[in-house]
Order: structure tokens, then C-alpha cells, then sequence
């Protein structure tokens, strides 16, 4: 099973780096892109948005608990 081609289409699709402080993430080139590395997460100012976007959601989620506790 393991040496099946779609396990190991699989097993190389993506790389992740896990020794720097953010994720960065490199899709390998093939006949039809370049190789596509995504670091946008080491960026500050994405970093503050999704703190933001963590804060709203735990608004709406305490939000809506209280509202089911009380009804």
C-alpha cells in the first residue's frame, strides 16, 4: 500500500518548514507552476489580523453560549 503512486504523490505535495518561527510553506514546481513558497504568516500585520479575526470569533461564540444559557 505504501508503495502505492498516489501515497506517494501524497507524501511530497507540500513541505513545511518547523525550525523557523512561522510556517512557511513551499509547493513543489511541477509541468505546469513554478515552485510557490507562502510566508505571508511571518508578516506582522497578518499576524495582528488573525488576532483580531481569534478575538470576533470568541466575541460571537460567548456571544451565542450566553444567549443559549439564557433561553
Amino acid at each position: 500500500m505504501s508503495k502505492a503512486p498516489i501515497i506517494d504523490a501524497t507524501k511530497s505535495f507540500f513541505e513545511i518548514s518547523v525550525s523557523a518561527s512561522c510556517p512557511i510553506f513551499t509547493f513543489p514546481a511541477t509541468a505546469y507552476w513554478d515552485a510557490m513558497t507562502f510566508d505571508f504568516l511571518c508578516k506582522p500585520e497578518i499576524v495582528a489580523i488573525l488576532q483580531l479575526l481569534g478575538w470576533l470569533l470568541l466575541a460571537f461564540a460567548a456571544f451565542h453560549a450566553i444567549k443559549i444559557a439564557l433561553t
